[in-house]
């Protein structure tokens, strides 16, 4: 089970918040929430991430 969770919203064109400050070495799952009526990619170089989410759904990135 993860240490924290996370929410991050797509509407009006845009990921808010547009940063996440957490904790290093620590599991977290970030809900990523399409508010939009468009298709969206959730996508992080950094995090090594690329996730798909259809108009008015929500999924959940997990993070060792």
């Amino acid at each position: 089970m993860p240490d924290q969770r996370f929410e991050i919203r797509f509407e009006k064109h845009h990921f808010l918040p547009q940063t996440l400050v957490v904790p290093a070495g620590r599991p977290l799952d970030i809900k990523v929430v399409n508010a939009s009526a468009e298709r969206i990619e959730f996508e992080s170089f950094k995090l090594n991430r690329e996730k798909v989410v259809a108009p008015s759904e929500t999924v959940t990135v997990h993070l060792k």
